[in-house]
């Protein structure tokens, strides 16, 4: 249940899209486990997410000073 959580809150702020949406959904209801290929990819599309994230925060913060 808690991956489930995650997994809306990575959708909610765009972490996630609708394709890699659609193969975690898949996996949920097709498979016991992620497989290391949808693993990578959820943990590829965090990274990426995070990284603009952090670039956002540093332009927000010399906009500032």
């Amino acid at each position: 249940m808690r991956e489930v959580e995650n997994i809306a809150v990575d959708v909610a702020d765009n972490a996630i899209d609708r394709d890699l949406l659609f193969e975690i959904i898949s996996s949920f209801i097709y498979e016991d486990d992620f497989s290391i290929e949808l693993k990578m990819k959820i943990i590829e599309a965090k990274t990426i997410y995070l990284d603009r994230k952090a670039l956002l925060e540093n332009e927000e913060n010399q906009q500032q000073e």
